[in-house]
C-alpha cells in the first residue's frame, strides 16, 4: 500500500508530528490487546490517516506517544473515528487522553437511518470495498509486525475522511448535521464506564451467601494476581463461571486444589494460596452493593401512545425508532411530564412532531430546560 509509514522510533514520530501540524482532518483507529492473548487491555498501534498519507504508530515499541496524544486532544483538528467508544475508553485508561473534536461515522450513520452500522458495511456501500477481518483476532503484541499486518491496520483509516465527507453531506441534505454535532460534543463528556468492568458485574453472584461472596472476592483477586504474573487473560487461569462455583463449593484441602483439572497449571502450583484464601474468606462477610434497579413501566396507555407516535415519526424520517427516543426515555417523559432526559435535538424533534399534551392528557412543562 502506498504512503503507509510504520512509526517505531522517536525520530520517526517527531517527523510524523511535523506533518500532522500542517493538516486539519485525520482518520483514526487503534489495534489493541483486549484480554484475548495476554493479561490486561492496552494499545498496540494507533493508525492515523490524512487525505493522502497514512501512519501506523507502534505504541508498544515507543511507549511514549505524546505527539499522538497532543494531536488527539487538539480541538482545532478533527479526528474521524468509527465507533469511538472503545478507543475513547482505552485512551483514557492508558494515557488519560480525551480526544477532542471527534466525528464518529457510526453516530452519523445512525442519524441517517442506516440499518447496517459496521464500518465494513459502509465501506462496501460507498467505496465497493470488502473489509478484511483476517487479523481481527491476531496477537497485536507480537513483534515484529508483518507488512501485511501494517497494511491491514492502516486500511480502515485511509477511507475515514472521505466517508466523513459523504456522511456529512447527507446529514446536511436531511437537515440533521446539528443533531450529529450535538452528539459529537457529548462524546468528551460521556462516561463510557470501566474498561474491564468490575467484580460485581459477574453473573451468578446474587446466588452466593455473604460468606461465599467474601470467598469469591479473595479467589477473584488471587486469580487477577496470577493472571498478571503469567501474562494470560484471567479466564485462562480459571473460567469465571467456575470461579463462582468454587466460591460456593471450594476444594476441601490444599491437596484437592493441587489436583484440580480444567485450570491453568499455575493454579495447581499455587494450591496453598488458593486454599488459604478460602479459609480466610470464610471468616468474612461481603454484601453485594445495592444496585439501583430501573423497573420497566407496565402497560400504560400514555406510554403506548407515545411509543406509537415515535414509531410513526421514525418511519417518516427513515430512522430506527430508538435513536429518536428510547423506551427508557419515553418512560421518563410519561413519569415526569418533561423532556429533561433528552438531547436538545431529540427534544426539539419531539416537540415539533408529537402532540405531547394530547398524549399525556395532563398539564405540566414539556420544554427542555
Amino acid at each position: 500500500m502506498r504512503n503507509v509509514i510504520y512509526v517505531q522510533t522517536e525520530e520517526e514520530l517527531r517527523r510524523a508530528a511535523e506533518e500532522w501540524a500542517r493538516e486539519k482532518d485525520f482518520g483514526v483507529d487503534t489495534e489493541s490487546e483486549n484480554n484475548l492473548h495476554h493479561y490486561g487491555v492496552y494499545l498496540s498501534t494507533v493508525q492515523i490517516s490524512t487525505a493522502s498519507k497514512h501512519w501506523v504508530v507502534d505504541v508498544i515499541k515507543l511507549r511514549d506517544i505524546t505527539p499522538v496524544i497532543r494531536l488527539l486532544e487538539d480541538p482545532t483538528k478533527q479526528k474521524i473515528f468509527h465507533d469511538v467508544s472503545f478507543d475513547y475508553r482505552i485512551l483514557k485508561h492508558q494515557f488519560k487522553c480525551r480526544p477532542a473534536n471527534v466525528f464518529d461515522t457510526q453516530i452519523a450513520a445512525k442519524l441517517l437511518g442506516k440499518k447496517e452500522l459496521g464500518l465494513g458495511a459502509l465501506l462496501k456501500e460507498y467505496f465497493h470495498i470488502e473489509k478484511v477481518s483476517k487479523f481481527q483476532r491476531s496477537d497485536w503484541t507480537k513483534r515484529p509486525l508483518t507488512q501485511e499486518q501494517i497494511e491491514y491496520a492502516s486500511k480502515d483509516t485511509q477511507y475515514l475522511i472521505q466517508l466523513r465527507n459523504i456522511l456529512r453531506d447527507e446529514l446536511v441534505q436531511k437537515g440533521r448535521l446539528a443533531w450529529a454535532e450535538e452528539e459529537f460534543s457529548l462524546i468528551e463528556k460521556r462516561d463510557y464506564g470501566n474498561l474491564q468492568g468490575t467484580m460485581f458485574s459477574i453473573d451468578g453472584l446474587n446466588k452466593l451467601s455473604e460468606t461465599q461472596l467474601a470467598v469469591f472476592r479473595r479467589l477473584f483477586n488471587l486469580r487477577e494476581h496470577l493472571a498478571q504474573k503469567a501474562d494470560r487473560p484471567s479466564y485462562f487461569i480459571i473460567r469465571t463461571s467456575k470461579l463462582v462455583e468454587l466460591a460456593a463449593n471450594p476444594p476441601k484441602s490444599e491437596h484437592e486444589w493441587a489436583q484440580m483439572r480444567g485450570v491453568h497449571p499455575i493454579v495447581r502450583r499455587y494450591a496453598a494460596a488458593f486454599y488459604r484464601e478460602v479459609m480466610e474468606g470464610r471468616k468474612e462477610r461481603l454484601a453485594l452493593p445495592k444496585m439501583e434497579k430501573r423497573h420497566r413501566m407496565k402497560t400504560n396507555e400514555r406510554l403506548e401512545k407515545l411509543i406509537a407516535a415515535r414509531n410513526d415519526l421514525a418511519k417518516k424520517l427513515g430512522m430506527q425508532p430508538h435513536i429518536i427516543l428510547s423506551r427508557e426515555q419515553a418512560e421518563d417523559i410519561v413519569r415526569t411530564g418533561t423532556l429533561e432526559g433528552l438531547t436538545n435535538w431529540q427534544a426539539e424533534l419531539i416537540q415539533e412532531n408529537i402532540d405531547l399534551i394530547s398524549i399525556l392528557k395532563k398539564g405540566g412543562s414539556h420544554s427542555k430546560s
